[in-house]
């Protein structure tokens, strides 16, 4: 009993308190030490989970080759690529539609040379799209060979389209850095492009000024379409996304402010993405002016007729 008693008297004296002390810049390192191990370890798993479904996924797309193969992330790309496939249907040359959207204006069309196909979203699609077997591969999305989007080895060449009529290079950080080609809305757009070529040491791509295919639509969609009668003086409100927007930096100013127009009529229409990246910041618009009589809010892809009334 005396040798219990000693030994726990000696254990309780080897834990007494140390009275240690991590200066800041110390603790900061650690900290930081940590973090980077954290993140490493996350996109390790992430890679790691990429590979073994890699390993599973049908890779029945390949199986073909294509001349021409588009990919869409969704709807609100149809008046960009519903151009250019009527363009292909009219020359008669085949093309393989592939869209991330089930609801895809595109998969409605009687098309006798456009073939399309949904095949999920996300991380499910670029999967896919990693075995694709064709010549040119068409797509509005950034990030080719960045980050889950790979080239597939059995496609030749892939072209970027933007889907704004702005320069794009501010879009996002290696947007169109490994594409083949990029198709230019404006010949005011290749300095830009090539001045991030020279300073990132990449290849020069190839750039070919087509126009801006969602201004065809717009016009003959414009046509197709009827009118009201407008009651009020219209405001369209239709800020962009991201940290930069109008919605993000002077949102809220704004909407009080043409909350107080009661003789006004107001639409509200955020950018599609803000649903996805900004669901949250929508949620506290959407609950501060819902009882203003004079907002109404657009969810609709379709932005023609908000901006025909406005």
């Amino acid at each position: 009993m005396k040798k219990i008693i000693l030994f726990c008297v000696i254990t309780v004296q080897m834990f007494q308190p140390a009275y240690a002390y991590i200066d800041p810049a110390t603790g900061s390192m650690l900290f930081s030490v940590f973090l980077g191990l954290i993140t490493t370890l996350f996109f390790f798993v992430q890679v790691l989970w990429m590979k073994l479904k890699t390993i599973f996924t049908d890779k029945s797309l390949a199986k073909t080759n294509n001349p021409f193969v588009i990919y869409s992330e969704g709807k609100k790309y149809d008046s960009l690529f519903l151009p250019i496939l009527d363009e292909f249907e009219k020359r008669e040359i085949p093309v393989i539609f592939y869209t991330s959207s089930e609801t895809d204006l595109v998969l409605e069309k009687n098309y006798k040379f456009i073939k399309s196909q949904y095949i999920g979203k996300g991380n499910t699609a670029f999967l896919k799209l990693a075995f694709i077997n064709a010549d040119i591969c068409l797509m509005t999305t950034p990030h080719l060979d960045v980050y889950q989007l790979k080239r597939s080895k059995n496609v030749k060449h892939y072209t970027h389209i933007y889907h704004g009529i702005g320069d794009g290079c501010g879009y996002r950080l290696y947007g169109i850095d490994y594409y083949d080609s990029v198709l230019i809305s404006i010949e005011h757009n290749e300095k830009y492009i090539r001045e991030i070529e020279q300073k990132s040491h990449l290849p020069a791509k190839e750039l070919i000024t087509v126009g801006f295919p969602q201004l065809d639509y717009m016009a003959q969609h414009l046509k197709d379409i009827t009118i009201e009668p407008k009651e009020k003086f219209t405001v369209l409100f239709a800020p962009s996304w991201g940290d930069s927007s109008v919605l993000s930096r002077f949102g809220d100013v704004i909407m009080e402010k043409l909350s107080q127009k009661s003789d006004w009529n107001i639409i509200f229409r955020p950018h599609p993405q803000s649903y996805i990246a900004e669901k949250k910041k929508l949620e506290k618009f959407f609950n501060k002016y819902k009882d203003a009589k004079n907002i109404t809010v657009d969810k609709s892809t379709d932005n023609i007729p908000s901006m025909a009334i406005s």
